[in-house]
């Protein structure tokens, strides 16, 4: 570059030199009257250009529109992916967590306008994670803490049954609604491990009484037909199936029914318990004074509404709850044949009181 930049200094000098001799005029010193044109001109707003006579570069008007978890956010489940959720496409962005001097491994993957990370190995309890995101020329940073849930549960859970408070849930479809829904419900679910198969176990599904915790054996149960995985231990979960829970005292049937949980190390307890399915509108008519139509139309004013169901007709809707805990009652489930069939059904109306007795093995 020097012997270029030298290069080009000699022949400037060369051809001023020759310039002058032929004319007899030092341009240096000669007078400028050429007339300047104020079109051509530089406009005092104009930018001037950066020192390299490039223009300035565009500044990124990407943003973050919402991130989760939340900054300051705790008792977070240890298998939450973290996002970032931008105005635009995130082009260039990285999420990177951390767990004090030491980088979380994980995968980022870019969903609509979301970047999300996962964690490889999942993240430790009761830890607090540090969370660096970066996009175009600009840096973010929040933190979060998860709870006390997450370390593998090592005993054995045959035998074992948990409650889920279906009165205390925390419910977030169908939307707008979730207080008027918990407020029907006059009985618990009880999830029983009937028995274990490999990485998995068998669960029996049924209600309460609605004063305590113990079977209400005039209610059928649901077994056999249903599995819960186990391999992802704490961590359990139960494939999709129709069962029948109470609400106002009325067997309410939910399609594609599923629920998950995770043990605490104990097995004490469970936390971060979530339930969803889909509820025909027209098995509510015997509950509340609505048909099915002014139901949905009820939920379409909150922003729900409703879908089609098996059938076809739009009458089905979605619930779910979600952060629900529960405890561990150690009672063997009953199974149950039909309702108020079984001998300890204490409202029996079987011609034959023994008809309702059955058995899952």
């Amino acid at each position: 570059m020097e012997k270029i930049m030298s290069l080009v200094f000699f022949l400037s000098c060369t051809m001023s030199s020759k310039i002058t001799e032929e004319t007899g005029v030092n341009q240096s010193s000669s007078e400028d009257t050429s007339v300047v044109d104020p079109s051509q001109e530089p406009s005092s707003t104009q930018e001037p250009a950066g020192e390299t006579g490039e223009p300035s570069i565009e500044q990124c008007e990407n943003e973050i529109i919402v991130h989760v978890p939340t900054d300051g956010q705790e008792d977070v489940i240890y298998r939450a992916p973290v996002e970032v959720e931008f105005a635009t496409v995130p082009e260039n962005a990285s999420i990177r967590v951390w767990n004090g001097e030491l980088e979380i491994e994980g995968n980022t993957a870019v969903e609509d306008n979301r970047l999300i990370f996962t964690s490889s190995n999942g993240l430790s309890p009761s830890t607090e994670y540090r969370v660096d995101v970066q996009y175009c020329e600009e840096e973010s940073q929040f933190s979060f803490q998860t709870s006390a849930f997450g370390a593998a549960y090592d005993g054995d859970i045959l035998g074992h049954t948990y409650v889920y408070d279906m009165r205390q849930a925390e419910w977030t479809k169908p939307e707008g609604v979730g207080g008027l829904l918990s407020a029907q419900f006059t009985a618990d679910l009880l999830v029983g491990v009937d028995e274990l198969q490999g990485s998995g176990f068998s669960p029996v599904l049924t209600i309460s009484e609605e004063t305590s915790y113990n079977q209400d054996m005039c209610f059928p149960t649901v077994g056999d037909v249903v599995t819960a995985e186990f391999s992802q231990n704490p961590y359990f979960e139960i494939a999709p199936v129709d069962v029948d829970i109470s609400i106002a005292g009325f067997p309410l049937r939910v399609q594609s029914f599923s629920l998950s949980g995770v043990l605490d190390s104990t097995g004490e307890t469970y936390g971060h318990g979530r339930i969803s399915g889909l509820v025909d509108a027209r098995n509510l008519e015997l509950v509340v004074s609505f048909s099915a139509e002014q139901v949905c139309d009820l939920l379409a004013g909150f922003g729900s509404g409703c879908l089609p169901c098996e059938d076809g007709a739009a009458f089905c809707f979605e619930i779910e709850a979600i952060d629900m805990t529960g405890v561990n009652t150690y009672q063997d489930l009953e199974c149950v044949a039909y309702p108020r069939c079984h001998p300890q059904c204490g409202n029996n109306g079987c011609p034959n009181p023994n008809q309702g007795v059955c058995s899952y093995d």
